[in-house]
């Protein structure tokens, strides 16, 4: 998927897209991978236990977006802004729906 991003953003915002893109949907499939170990921890437990684990998959979601926001500030020369929240929402949110095979 990251690489999917990458080369739609070097066909949609040319070579200067690419570094934003493959390096946030790196850091959204490294936030899935730890969000979704936290999640399977807590599936045999009570309904409160997976509310905990799914809330904080979704709070490690948040933080990779922050982080997207905060290397846009930080360096928006490097980072262009739409290839990069383009390449971290491009691979988290549809590994956010493949969570749901663990509930199954």
């Amino acid at each position: 998927m990251t690489a999917i991003a990458g080369t739609v953003a070097w066909f949609g915002w040319g070579p200067e897209g690419i570094l934003g893109a493959v390096s946030f949907g790196l850091v959204g499939l490294g936030v899935h991978l730890l969000a979704a170990s936290l999640l399977r921890r807590r599936l045999g437990g009570s309904l409160s236990e997976l509310a905990v684990g799914f809330g904080t998959g979704m709070a490690l979601r948040l933080s990779g977006a922050i982080a997207a926001f905060v290397a846009l500030t930080a360096s928006p020369a490097v980072f262009a802004p739409l290839p990069t929240l383009f390449g971290y929402a491009a691979v988290t949110v549809p590994l956010l729906f493949t969570e749901i095979q663990f509930l199954k």
